[in-house]
């Protein structure tokens, strides 16, 4: 398979709030090194050994797509130095509009970083990245949400939170903040297209005309903490979510 997921997101929040364990995926298209989504900033040096262990050094990547400007799906921009910046282009207008500009969850200060790399380039709804990757607009979580489309051995999109998980794609209800109507149209036409969905906070996923929803792939979250001044580290928190769990 040309693409790799470098880490699948987590479906969890926190008593602090959102923990923004999302999904990054890197696609090997024919000379392409394709960056989908690049995480919160607490995951940047664990997002550039992911990448190593792929023999992907930064300025290998060659394009970084962003689903939306949300702080734990793009961030981590500045890392590639030689990476055409891919948003959508209703995102962008989203960003610089005062929705945007009082949007708690866009990065301060994203937006003129952006502009002031001199590689940027917004994308449109049918956008043709190399051959088999095409760009979908995905509203309703934000206004400019894209998803980026697979065609491989089987349809892919991969769709950052346009739909967050699965109970979100079962239930048919979005998280605070999204437009609902926008939010239940890209929904259903996620289920038409995707014959896999990898969500940006969950496992892989497909869904058959009714639905039910099979998961394709496999998540899971360690967390270690100095619960002791004598001693090492322990970890005091591990949960699998593998292919059954529904």
């Amino acid at each position: 398979m040309p693409f790799k997921i470098l880490f699948s997101g987590f479906p969890a929040t926190s008593s602090r709030g959102f923990l923004g364990w999302s999904t990054m995926l890197v696609v090997k298209e024919k000379g392409l090194n394709l960056l989908f989504d690049t995480g919160s900033y607490n995951e940047r040096l664990k997002l550039l050994e992911k990448l190593g262990e792929e023999r992907l050094r930064p300025e290998d990547i060659q394009m970084v797509v962003m689903s939306h400007l949300h702080f734990d799906h793009a961030v981590n921009f500045d890392l590639f130095p030689r990476a055409e910046l891919v948003v959508g282009r209703g995102e962008w207008e989203y960003a610089n509009g005062e929705a945007g500009k009082t949007d708690p969850f866009i990065p301060h200060g994203i937006v003129p970083l952006l502009q002031e790399s001199n590689r940027l380039r917004l994308v449109e709804e049918g956008d043709t990245l190399a051959d088999n990757l095409a760009i979908r607009e995905t509203p309703g979580h934000t206004p400019g949400s894209i998803s980026l489309f697979m065609q491989y051995d089987r349809d892919y999109l991969a769709i950052g939170d346009a739909v967050k998980n699965a109970k979100e794609f079962v239930e048919g209800r979005p998280a605070m903040g999204a437009s609902t109507p926008e939010w239940l149209r890209s929904r259903e036409r996620i289920r038409e297209e995707a014959k896999v969905i990898i969500p940006g906070h969950d496992r892989p996923f497909s869904a058959d005309p009714q639905g039910v929803v099979r998961y394709e792939g496999t998540t899971g979250i360690e967390i270690y903490a100095d619960v002791s001044p004598y001693g090492e580290n322990r970890c005091i928190f591990s949960l699998t979510l593998d292919r059954d769990v529904v």
